[in-house]
């Protein structure tokens, strides 16, 4: 739906999920039962060219249910909140932020975190209508980053943490080509006549006309 005051848009999601797993625990058949929820907004500007920002939120709520073996029954909750902007100026200057926030409960030992991911960028545009960037930008700035993944089957439940790369710099320049140039009408034409006479599209493949195929 649109904001009018704020020039944005705002879209919400919602669902839910369910999954029925069966295995064995020595030798008994187990059902593991998972149900999900899920809740998100996002609020997505749409001000000017200059100006250009995004507020997110999701939320996941997971319940493990099994048929004989309570003690891998678990609750467990996770949200990731965002915000992203952008600045340009007329003179070609620009900023990029992107700000994240991971939280976890319920998971085993240290997984339960709370952490946030912030890169940021800023460079130039420069040459004949901007088509040259140079931007230095920043991974991780507060050296944060994490990655944990839940694993849920019916005779288990795994909490995976994985070593990802931290902080680092990264200096890019990029060309944009925004333009090819046009052939005179003429030479288009000409061009086009000699296509079909040797068996291009619209032409005959074996002899005929230039305006068209002779059956």
């Amino acid at each position: 739906m649109p904001i009018h005051f704020l020039k944005s848009n705002l879209n919400w999601n919602a669902g839910v999920s369910y999954a029925n797993l069966p295995g064995l625990l020595n030798n008994v058949e187990n059902i593991s039962k998972t149900y999900n929820y899920n809740l998100g907004a996002v609020l997505s500007s749409n001000i000017s060219e200059y100006i250009d920002f995004t507020l997110s939120y999701s939320a996941n709520i997971n319940t493990v249910k099994n048929s004989i073996e309570p003690s891998l029954n678990n609750n467990y909750f996770m949200q990731t909140a965002g915000l992203s902007a952008n600045l340009l100026t007329k003179k070609g200057l620009f900023i990029n932020n992107d700000l994240t926030n991971e939280y976890y409960n319920g998971l085993s030992g240290a997984n339960n975190t709370n952490y946030w991911l912030w890169n940021i960028s800023i460079g130039q545009k420069f040459l004949k209508k901007q088509t040259g960037e140079l931007k230095l930008s920043v991974f991780d700035l507060l050296k944060q980053n994490r990655s944990i993944t839940r694993n849920v089957t019916a005779s288990y439940i795994q909490d995976v943490n994985n070593q990802v790369l931290q902080q680092y710099f990264m200096l890019t320049f990029t060309y944009k080509l925004k333009t090819f140039g046009k052939g005179k009408p003429g030479n288009n034409n000409d061009r086009g006549k000699d296509f079909r006479r040797f068996g291009g599209p619209g032409g005959p493949p074996f002899g005929g006309g230039q305006d068209g195929p002779s059956l």
